[in-house]
């Protein structure tokens, strides 16, 4: 589906990038899967097409599948000892089977939210007949699930994945780094469908904001971190230096977040605490969250995206075990060390107001501890564990390199939108627009639209960017844009045209959709900048098309371009989302 459309959906979990192609949203699955096939194949990614099998099921008929993608990288012990964690965090109640909910509460959302996967126990494409699928561009999904495919024969997923999953962390360098290849490798194909090349596009500019509130901070990363990573090796040195990765695969999800850390900064090894006393709790298991699982749990616990990234900063190592006795005690130790003594500090701060639980810094080290309601036994574990300090030997180098990604965050930081004066400030495109009447600014997963709260379906207004590859100029951004519009059943384009603000030609186009159940408008102003294509969509219920969606085009039209300005204090921004209302 266009990026600039699924902004008000929050449960899509790939994004769809245009193409400058007539296709015929009719066409046979199987006549698409050819052509995407011999287009791959052209670009150096040759299948065995004999190997594969390409299916439309119903979703319900999905989840074994599912459950067997889950196992494959996560064990029973991961279900555990996360869930564990989650319901420690939250104050929650420990049922006995608090895994295995984890689990299917995953497999759920799985199931509800992705229009299509690769099934490498089989050798499967597998679309699924979810609500979705509607909405998705079947060549993206296509692309993107083949080139898993393509891997699999190269490197045989199921044992790459094996050889990784032995903790948390390392399933996740996988996830990252076969979901960023495969992003990159679909990428490769609107490119060159375009008659460009993925060596135009810098990786500050390739990744996308609106997976981030699709699928939360930590969800896309793997996405978004792991095309960075790709395109960054690519341009080093092509697909081979991709290819590499899955031969020496980076050490921490560290390294991937922040390729510039790539072979430099390595994790510590976090010995386990010895528990030298007779009523010593037995150890269930142990794993490491790395910076992306630290993120994942900040997240859980309520964590804003850009604090959640700066405590995360600067992580070095860490161990997370579960212990239990015979009686009521439950017991989750969490130890780790980090770059800085401010890193460690900055974690601290952020545990202390969002977990339960007791921490204990020393230094660069700092240890956390839970034990239920038990605040007596809480304190006498982590004073036990206090006595076996964690010595951290100060890296100037490892230090350097995250002041360097600290200065990088801050510099998004200092992108990201803001409302002032009744004009919502865009930095990055020194653009400003009107903030309509009623509306007001709402976060949602880190991504900040206008909103107009109330019962039902919330109208709103949101600023999305995705990489653009080929001729920078507004006919091709009009000719992908109709290209969408085409590929959709559940969409039609009324009018496009263009128009001249503070010397830039952009394009404003009217579409209108039937999106589970809800008869939706859409007002579109797009522009090219930078590399990456800009979209300020409003989407309104069609009963208000005439009233509110009129507003909305008003604002549209109302726009300007210039200089930001300063930002406002931190009271003014917008608000987090209390979730009152419907975005499916």
């Amino acid at each position: 589906m266009p990026t600039h459309l699924i902004a008000m959906l929050v449960c899509l979990p790939l994004l769809q990038s245009p193409d400058d192609l007539p296709r015929d949203t009719e066409q046979p699955l199987a006549e698409r899967a050819a052509a995407m096939l011999d287009e791959l194949a052209a670009l150096g990614f040759e299948i065995d097409v004999d190997t594969i099998t390409i299916e439309a099921r119903d979703t319900a008929d999905c989840r074994e599948d599912v459950v067997r993608q889950q196992a494959m990288f996560f064990d029973d012990h991961h279900f555990d000892l996360f869930g564990t964690l989650f319901a420690a965090s939250f104050g929650d109640e420990l049922p006995d089977d608090r895994g295995a909910e984890l689990m299917q509460a995953e497999v759920q959302r799985l199931l509800a939210t992705m229009p299509a996967y690769y099934q490498a126990d089989r050798r499967a494409l597998v679309f699924t007949t979810n609500e979705f699928n509607e909405l998705s561009d079947p060549d993206y999904l296509l692309a993107h699930e083949l080139a898993h495919a393509w891997r699999d024969e190269r490197l045989d997923l199921a044992a790459f994945v094996d050889g990784m999953a032995a903790t948390s962390e390392g399933a996740r360098i996988a996830q990252c780094l076969l979901e960023g290849e495969a992003e990159l490798i679909a990428l490769a194909v609107s490119a060159s469908r375009r008659e460009s090349d993925l060596a135009s596009i810098s990786p500050e500019t390739s990744g996308n904001d609106v997976i981030h509130m699709l699928l939360g901070d930590s969800g896309a990363l793997p996405y978004t971190a792991g095309r960075r990573l790709a395109l960054t090796r690519y341009r080093s040195g092509g697909w081979a230096s991709v290819d590499a990765l899955f031969a020496a695969p980076p050490s921490s999800t560290e390294q991937i977040i922040h390729p510039e850390k790539l072979g430099l900064d390595l994790p510590r090894q976090i010995p386990a605490p010895v528990w030298q006393v007779d009523d010593a709790p037995a150890h269930v298991h142990s794993d490491t969250l790395g910076e992306l699982g630290l993120i994942a749990w900040l997240t859980q616990l309520g964590g804003e995206v850009q604090p959640v990234r700066q405590a995360a900063l600067g992580w070095d190592g860490d161990a997370l075990h579960l212990y239990r006795d015979d009686g009521d005690l439950t017991l989750l130790v969490w130890r780790s060390v980090w770059d800085r003594r401010e890193d460690a500090q900055q974690a601290q701060a952020m545990l202390d107001e969002l977990a339960r639980g007791t921490t204990y810094r020393r230094g660069a080290s700092l240890d956390w501890v839970w034990a239920g309601d038990d605040l007596d036994a809480e304190t006498t574990w982590l004073h036990r564990l206090t006595k076996q300090a964690v010595a951290v030997l100060p890296d100037e180098r490892d230090a350097q390199s995250t002041a360097a990604a600290e200065q990088a965050l801050q510099a998004q930081q200092d992108v990201t939108p803001w409302v002032a004066h009744d004009s919502w400030v865009h930095p990055e495109y020194e653009l400003h627009i009107p903030v309509p009447d009623g509306f007001r600014p709402v976060e949602m997963r880190g991504v900040t639209m206008l909103m107009q709260l109330g019962k039902g379906f919330a109208d709103n207004l949101n600023v999305t960017a995705e990489t653009w590859v080929g001729p920078r100029t507004t006919e091709k951004l009009i000719a992908g844009f109709k290209q969408q519009m085409q590929a959709l059943a559940a969409f039609e384009l009324d009018e496009i045209s263009t128009l001249e603000i503070d010397g830039r030609e952009l394009a404003l186009a009217r579409s209108r959709a039937q999106v589970m159940g809800n008869d939706l408008a859409f007002i579109t102003l797009m522009f090219l900048a930078d590399g990456e294509a800009v979209y300020v969509t409003g989407t309104v219920q069609a009963s208000r098309a005439d009233s509110t969606g009129a507003i909305v085009e008003a604002a549209l039209r109302g726009v300007h371009f210039g200089p930001a300005g300063a930002r406002p204090p931190p009271d003014e921004t917008a608000e987090e989302s209390p979730f009152e209302y419907e975005l499916f």
